[in-house]
C-alpha cells in the first residue's frame, strides 16, 4: 500500500460544464460501465431535483490519458448519434465511475440525440411547463414526451409556439434562453426574473466531485467502483420517511420491515408501485397532496394512524390489483398500461366501496381507466394526475360530471400505430384481446396467456421488409406450437393449417379470430395475404372495442 496517496475529497464543479465536456468527448465512461437504463420517469425526477437545487449525490471521477488510458472508454451515450465518429481526444479524459446514469439522462434531456430511452423505441423530449413553474410546482413541471406520440407532442409544439412551455435545451442553454426570453410577448417583466432564476439554477447547478488519480491503482479502483455501486445508493423517500416514523415510535415492525412483509405477499404488486408507491397512496387517503414535502410530513399521522392507513393502503391495492387482471385484462406485469395506476385506482375503488355506490359508479370508474389508458394520460404529470383524478372521479362516480379533461379524447386520435412494446396504447389493445378470451388460433382450445408472448400475424420474417409488422395492429397472443407452426409461412398457407385444426369449420375458426378481434373481413385480408388491409380492417375492430370501453354516456347509464 502507498501510504503516501492522499484521501481523494470532493470538490463542488458546475454540472452543465461536464455535460458540456462529455458533448465534446473529455468527459466519459469506462466500457465496464452497464449501458444508460433510466426510464423517462427517473430522467423527469433528476430535472426536478436540479430545478428544486436538491441534493442529487456526488460523482466519482478518474482523470486518465486518452492515448493511455487505465481503461478502455468510450462517450456517453446520444454523444455519437450527434456528434457523429470524433477523434480521440488530446491530453486527459475523465471516466464517471459514479453517477453515468445522472449525468447521460441530463445530456439526454439538453441534447435530444434521435435514441430511445430504456424500453422505447421513439426518441423522448423533455418540456418545461411555465406556469406550474412560476406558480412554484416544480415538481408538476417537466414533462417528457414521447415523439412518436403525436398528439403529446403536438400539444407540446402548440404551447411552446404560446410561450407556455419551453423545451428543455432551451432554458438549459445561455445562447438559447436569453433570446427566447426578450423576443417573447406573454410573460412581464417580475416574471421575467422569475423565469431568470429559472435558468440559473440550471446552468449554475454545482455537484460535488470526487476525483481518483491514476496512481490509485486499477485494483483499487474497480474495488471502490463496485462498493460504491453497492452501497453508494442515495437515500430515498422512502428511506426519510422510514426515519422519520422511527422517531414516532414505528420500530417494531419498521417502515422497511412492513414493506418487506408486503413485498413478500404481493411481489408483482410490489414491483408495478414501488415502496414510494404506497407512501403516495396512504397519503391519498389521508386527504394529504402528493409533493414530497408533503408526503415528508407522514409521520404528523403517528404510529397507530399510519399504521391503519397502511393496512386499508393494502387492502384496497390487493383489490385494485384484482380488478386489473379480471376487469382490465392485465393479467400480468408486462401488460400493465401504467403501473402508477394502480395507486389512483385503489384509492377510487376504496371510496366506492365505503361510501357503498352502486353498480354505476363501477362503469364510470371503468370508463376513467380505459380513457385514461388509451389518451396516455399517465405518460406525464403523474402526480398532479393523480391527485386531481381521485377528485374529480370520486365526484364523478357520486352523480356529478365526467371530468372535463375526458371530453379531449376521441377514438380517431387514438395512434393505433404504436409499436413499442411499453406503450400504454400497445398494452391496452392486448389488454382488450385477452378481454376478449383470446384462442389458440390452431385449435381454437382455451389458451395459457401468461404462457404466451404477443407475436406477429404477418410473419416478421416474411414481411418485415416491405411493411410495418412490429405494430400492434399485427401481434396477437399465440402459443409457442402454433408459432412454430406459422414461421416463414404466408398468412393464407398458416391459416390454411388453422382451419384444419377447427376440423374444417369456418365459422369455427371465425369465431377464434373474433377472440383476438379480427373480423370476418380481417380474415378475408389474411387470406389474400394483404397486409394493408387487414391492419385498416383491424383497426376498425380494435377501435370499435375501444369506442365501447371509453364511452361516458354508457358509463353514466
Amino acid at each position: 500500500m502507498d501510504d503516501d496517496i492522499q484521501a481523494p475529497g470532493a470538490n463542488p464543479e458546475n454540472l452543465m460544464s461536464l455535460v458540456a465536456a462529455a458533448f465534446d468527448g473529455k468527459v466519459v465512461v469506462p466500457e465496464f460501465q452497464r449501458e444508460f437504463v433510466w426510464p423517462r420517469e427517473s430522467v423527469e425526477e433528476l430535472l426536478t431535483s436540479l430545478l428544486n437545487r436538491y441534493f442529487v449525490g456526488t460523482l466519482l471521477t478518474l482523470d486518465t490519458p486518452a492515448h493511455d488510458p487505465l481503461f478502455p472508454f468510450r462517450v456517453l451515450e446520444g454523444v455519437g448519434e450527434i456528434r457523429g465518429p470524433m477523434a480521440p481526444p488530446a491530453g486527459t479524459v475523465r471516466l464517471i465511475l459514479d453517477g453515468q446514469q445522472r449525468l447521460t439522462s441530463l445530456f439526454y434531456a439538453i441534447n435530444e440525440p434521435p435514441i430511445g430511452l430504456r424500453g422505447t423505441t421513439h426518441p423522448y423530449r423533455f418540456f418545461v411547463r411555465l406556469e406550474p413553474a412560476l406558480a412554484g410546482d416544480l415538481d408538476d413541471a417537466i414533462t417528457g414526451v414521447s415523439i412518436g406520440w403525436s398528439t403529446g407532442i403536438q400539444r407540446m409544439e402548440k404551447e411552446v409556439a404560446a410561450h407556455r412551455t419551453l423545451p428543455l435545451p432551451v432554458l438549459a442553454k445561455h445562447g438559447l434562453f436569453y433570446p427566447w426570453l426578450y423576443g417573447q410577448p406573454v410573460w412581464d417583466d417580475d416574471q421575467k426574473e422569475e423565469l431568470t432564476a429559472l435558468h440559473r439554477r440550471l446552468a449554475d447547478f454545482m455537484i460535488p466531485v470526487v476525483s481518483l488519480v491514476s496512481e490509485t491503482g486499477a485494483d483499487n479502483i474497480v474495488n471502490i467502483f463496485e462498493r460504491v455501486n453497492r452501497t453508494g445508493v442515495p437515500l430515498s423517500l422512502f428511506d426519510l420517511v422510514a426515519a422519520r416514523m422511527y422517531l414516532q415510535g414505528l420500530v417494531k415492525p419498521t417502515l422497511h420491515d412492513l414493506w418487506r412483509a408486503f413485498k413478500a405477499d404481493h411481489a408483482e404488486l410490489a414491483d408495478q408501485i414501488g415502496a414510494d408507491g404506497m407512501l403516495r397512496l396512504v397519503a391519498l387517503l389521508e386527504g394529504m397532496e402528493l409533493k414530497k414535502a408533503t408526503l415528508l410530513r407522514l409521520d404528523s399521522l403517528g404510529r397507530d394512524g399510519f399504521l391503519a392507513r397502511w393496512k386499508q393502503a393494502s387492502e384496497c391495492l390487493v383489490q385494485a390489483w384484482e380488478r386489473l387482471r379480471v376487469e382490465y385484462g392485465a393479467y400480468g406485469g408486462r401488460l400493465i398500461p401504467y403501473g402508477t395506476m394502480l395507486v389512483p385506482l385503489a384509492a377510487l375503488l376504496d371510496h366506492v366501496k365505503r361510501q357503498r355506490l352502486q353498480a354505476s359508479a363501477y362503469r364510470r370508474l371503468d370508463t376513467w381507466y380505459w380513457r385514461s389508458v388509451f389518451g396516455q394520460r399517465y405518460e406525464s404529470g403523474v402526480n398532479n394526475k393523480i391527485t386531481l383524478d381521485v377528485t374529480e372521479v370520486s365526484t364523478w362516480c357520486e352523480g356529478g360530471v365526467p371530468p372535463s379533461w375526458m371530453s379531449d379524447l376521441e377514438v380517431d386520435d387514438i395512434p393505433l400505430d404504436a409499436d413499442a412494446p411499453r406503450s400504454a396504447i400497445y398494452r391496452g389493445v392486448l389488454c382488450l384481446s385477452a378481454l376478449k378470451g383470446a384462442r389458440d388460433f390452431c385449435t381454437g382450445e382455451p389458451i395459457a396467456l401468461n404462457e404466451c408472448e404477443d407475436d406477429h400475424v404477418f410473419a416478421k420474417g416474411v414481411y418485415a421488409g416491405d411493411h410495418p409488422v412490429n405494430g400492434i395492429l399485427n401481434r396477437a397472443f399465440i402459443k409457442k406450437e402454433c408459432n412454430n407452426s406459422k414461421r416463414a409461412k404466408t398468412p393464407d398457407a398458416f391459416f390454411a393449417h388453422c382451419l384444419d385444426g377447427h376440423g374444417g369449420d369456418e365459422d369455427l375458426l371465425l369465431s377464434t379470430l373474433g377472440s383476438h378481434l379480427i373480423s370476418k373481413e380481417g380474415y378475408r385480408a389474411l387470406l389474400a395475404n394483404d397486409f394493408p388491409s387487414f391492419v385498416a380492417q383491424r383497426g376498425i375492430t380494435v377501435s370499435h372495442e375501444i369506442s365501447e370501453r371509453i364511452a361516458t354516456d354508457r358509463a353514466t347509464g
